[in-house]
């Protein structure tokens, strides 16, 4: 048994085992098969960073069958905001992680994931497919990479991370294909429409389960032994030794034969989303090595947004004057992060805040008082009046 069928049948079989129906979590359909001895060489090396940042660029297929997985535009958004927060350390809960750990949280690396906006025939996109499927539950078969099968054909894998959002069935939430053990067009990550961004759920609402698996993806294992013994399964020094997962939202600190301060709130344990909080330094330079290696093709590929570094940002205000409501018109079609502030006439910043935009936005500065004011778009700025 092959690919995606492989994940999901011997998936379950474990799952089951450990007692993740009961849980009532969405389980994770990763399965560590026989590791490619070169793999994982790149994987372990311990290399220095060969770049400041590393872009991902992003397509969203979302495949329903029912009008409820058809999600939204903006959930898929907040996905990517989420994969960014997380992958960089800006989560506000990152705070909790226990002091014992605070010394190995990964937070250097730049990683910047970012929904393409031009699709592989040149094509302008706003980085999201959409297909109707006659299959019910197609995220827990290989259909799901194929057109031909009902599903839909994935990006080039070498350039585009693929993320399917697909019904994956009541037990598996999703998974992610770990470097190396899958066909390439079957690579990439698949996630249940219901575990899909920050969505407002009290377990799993913030986007961590695609978290979880993109961290498969770029080469990271679970920090527990699948065997019955306390080994290194994961292979990064700094997460300790661990038997099994933990589930919910355990108390801490929790004990075991293997350690005594073992650590759950990892984003590669199975904790409930408001209790998984980092990455180590290990599994950050575990996903860079992925990154300068195996998947290089990826941050190789230069996002849209750098086209600001090559090409002057313009924008253009209006009405200017104005009462209040402003609208934003950029001289290059992108969709992407900016940095946005507005500041008076004195330099003081009234607004700065990390805003996803493409060519054409409005903003509202409905209670300043008449004036000068600067708006900023990253580095560029303009004057606007208020009257």
């Amino acid at each position: 048994m092959k690919g995606a069928r492989y994940y999901f049948v011997i998936g379950c079989f474990l799952l089951a085992l450990l007692g993740c129906i009961q849980a009532q979590k969405p389980a994770c359909g990763f399965v560590q098969k026989t590791i490619d001895e070169q793999v994982e060489a790149i994987l372990i090396q311990n290399s220095i960073y060969s770049r400041t940042a590393y872009t991902i660029p992003v397509v969203v297929h979302v495949l329903w069958h029912e009008p409820w997985e058809n999600i939204s535009d903006e959930l898929i958004v907040s996905q990517i905001e989420a994969l960014n927060r997380d992958f960089n350390a800006e989560n506000e809960d990152i705070r909790k992680v226990p002091e014992a750990f605070e010394p190995v949280i990964g937070r250097e690396a730049a990683f910047q994931f970012y929904l393409v906006t031009t699709d592989p025939d040149g094509h302008a996109t706003n980085g999201i497919t959409r297909t109707f499927s006659d299959l019910a539950s197609i995220g827990i078969t290989n259909h799901v990479f194929y057109d031909s099968l009902g599903g839909k054909t994935a990006w080039d894998t070498d350039h585009y991370l693929n993320i399917w959002v697909a019904n994956t069935g009541g037990v598996i939430g999703g998974f992610g294909t770990y470097p190396g053990q899958t066909k390439k067009e079957e690579t990439g990550v698949v996630i249940h429409p219901n575990f899909f961004g920050i969505n407002g759920h009290k377990d799993y609402g913030l986007g961590r389960l695609a978290v979880h698996e993109v961290g498969h993806y770029l080469g990271l294992k679970h920090v527990w032994s699948d065997m019955d013994e306390c080994t290194d399964q994961d292979d990064v020094a700094d997460t300790p030794l661990k038997l099994g997962p933990h589930f919910g939202c355990p108390d801490y600190p929790q004990r075991s034969i293997c350690h005594d301060d073992e650590m759950f709130m990892n984003f590669m344990d199975y904790v409930d989303d408001p209790c998984m909080f980092f990455f180590t330094e290990g599994q950050k330079q575990r996903m860079i090595n992925c990154l300068n290696g195996i998947r290089d093709g990826l941050s190789s590929m230069l996002p849209e947004s750098n086209n600001f570094e090559r090409e002057a940002l313009t924008f253009k205000v209006y009405p200017n004057p104005g009462k209040g409501l402003f609208e934003v018109k950029m001289n290059k079609s992108v969709l992407d992060f900016v940095e946005l502030s507005v500041s008076n006439s004195v330099g003081q910043k009234i607004i700065k805040e990390k805003r996803y935009i493409n060519d054409h936005f409005a903003f509202e500065l409905p209670h300043l008082a008449s004036g000068v004011y600067f708006i900023c778009i990253n580095e560029q700025c303009e004057k606007i009046i208020v009257n």
